[in-house]
């Protein structure tokens, strides 16, 4: 029989994803970050018009605790 650990996963959008990465590794000691600079969000539409944006990424493990920081980017408008 196969036994699994229960996992929380904390989830923060962040401003600057640097910034808060290197907050949570100096103030809580949560670290090492896996760190994804460009995740494409294909076809993101709002209100109608279409937007090319793409997120930053960053994975941490705290003992059971997985953190997730992501910060939205190039919020232009594309005019297709």
């Amino acid at each position: 029989m196969v036994s699994f650990i229960e996992l929380k996963l904390w989830k923060y959008v962040v401003d600057d994803i640097e910034v808060a990465m290197a907050y949570w590794l100096g103030t809580m000691g949560v670290g090492p970050w896996h760190y994804n600079a460009k995740v494409p969000i294909e076809d993101y539409t709002y209100e109608g018009k279409r937007y090319e944006v793409h997120n930053s990424v960053a994975l941490a493990n705290a003992g059971f605790i997985q953190v997730e920081l992501i910060q939205t980017l190039r919020h232009r408008e594309n005019r297709l």
